[in-house]
């Protein structure tokens, strides 16, 4: 593993130190990134209670924004870097009709759905898989995009459960689901 205790090799190049005892959970950076995060959301219950029932409607959306810059080997010496930027979004809706509670049936049915959007671009610089760019004699970085774009999530649900009650300590419930992811 390398760290802050490495030692430089015969060859000029950074080996970890084979002789350190015990975790070593220092690690040397040549390069401390920028890191910003951004979370948002809000909700909103509303409740409408008419005998014999209540509505409630439960609505919520949150996301986020994130870009991290850092340095991904480890070492003391600029080998390579990684730039990691994602951006997600959802929002969830549940509507549910209740009975009032008060009688020896009650039942409660409701809907659901749920939507997330998600994109994430990880670069990788690699310094050491540098390779030397015709025409000019210089190295340049090997840059690795990895790229996740339009991720989408979307899921239904519609339910329902009732019970009876047979005895003062004996109830008899039941329900049933269903979801499309």
């Amino acid at each position: 593993e390398a760290n802050r205790k490495g030692l430089r090799g015969q060859a000029g190049f950074f080996l970890p130190n084979q002789l350190s005892t015990g975790y070593n959970d220092e690690v040397a950076l040549d390069y401390v990134g920028r890191g910003l995060l951004r979370n948002y959301g809000a909700s909103l219950t509303m409740t409408l209670e008419a005998e014999p029932f209540t509505l409630t409607s439960i609505t919520g959306y949150r996301g986020y924004k994130a870009h991290d810059d850092r340095d991904i080997d480890g070492t003391g010496l600029p080998y390579g870097a990684g730039i990691i930027d994602q951006k997600q979004s959802q929002y969830s809706q549940e509507m549910t009709l209740t009975s009032n509670g008060r009688k020896r049936f009650n039942w409660i049915a409701g809907i659901q759905l749920f939507r997330e959007n998600f994109a994430s671009r990880f670069q990788v610089l690699d310094l050491v898989g540098s390779v030397v760019r015709p025409g000019l004699g210089a190295r340049v970085p090997v840059n690795y995009v990895y790229d996740v774009r339009g991720y989408e999530t979307t899921s239904y649900a519609a339910y329902v459960q009732a019970d009876y009650r047979l005895m003062e300590q004996l109830t008899l419930a039941g329900g049933v689901r269903y979801s499309l992811d």
